[in-house]
C-alpha cells in the first residue's frame, strides 16, 4: 500500500532508501499501519502510503495546504490517522479515520487533509503521540479563567449526560 515509500509496492527483507527523501534531512519519522509521515529538521511534513481516508501515494508528498504554510514541530501516527504540531507549538493538526473521536474534532468523522484542532488552539503543546484509534496531547499548564471554568463545566454536563 506504499507505507515503505519506496514505489511500486511489494515486500523488502533488506532496508531500502526511500529516494525522495535523500536530499531532505529528516528530523522524525513515524508510521502507522499502513501510512508513513516524516519531518524535515526545516518543519515540512511529508506523507506516504494508505491512511485509509487520503488515499494511496506510493512515495513521500509534501503536504500542503494550512501544514505548508505553517514549520511543523512534531507528528504522530496511530493506525490511520496523523497528528502534526505546529505553528510554534500552538497548533495542532490531525487527518485520518475518525475513529472514537481520535482526530479531537468532536465526531468520529474521518478527515481527508489536515484540519486545526480548535480545542488546543493557543495552548502550548509539549508532547503529541498516538494511539490505535486515539491521540494524546500534553500541554502547559496554566490557569483557566472563571469564564473557561464555567465553559469546561457546562460543556462536560453535556457531553456526558446520562
Amino acid at each position: 500500500r506504499g507505507q515503505l515509500g519506496a514505489g511500486g509496492g511489494g515486500r523488502w527483507r533488506t532496508p531500502r532508501r526511500v529516494e525522495a527523501l535523500a536530499a531532505v534531512a529528516v528530523s522524525q519519522v513515524e508510521c502507522g499501519d499502513s501510512h508513513a509521515v516524516a519531518l524535515s529538521a526545516q518543519g515540512a511534513v511529508y506523507v506516504w502510503g494508505d491512511d485509509s481516508v487520503s488515499g494511496q501515494r506510493p512515495t513521500p508528498v509534501l503536504m500542503k495546504g494550512a501544514l505548508a504554510e505553517l514549520r511543523a514541530d512534531e507528528i504522530a501516527c496511530g493506525d490511520k490517522h496523523t497528528a502534526v504540531v505546529a505553528g510554534n507549538r500552538m497548533q495542532v493538526f490531525t487527518w485520518g479515520a475518525g475513529k472514537g473521536g481520535c482526530l479531537g474534532h468532536g465526531n468520529e468523522r474521518p478527515e481527508g487533509s489536515p484540519k486545526s484542532v480548535m480545542e488546543i488552539m493557543g495552548r502550548t503543546v509539549t508532547s503529541v503521540t498516538a494511539g490505535a484509534s486515539c491521540t494524546m496531547v500534553v500541554c502547559k499548564h496554566r490557569a483557566l479563567s472563571r469564564q473557561e471554568l464555567k465553559y469546561l463545566q457546562k460543556d462536560a454536563e453535556r457531553k456526558f449526560k446520562t
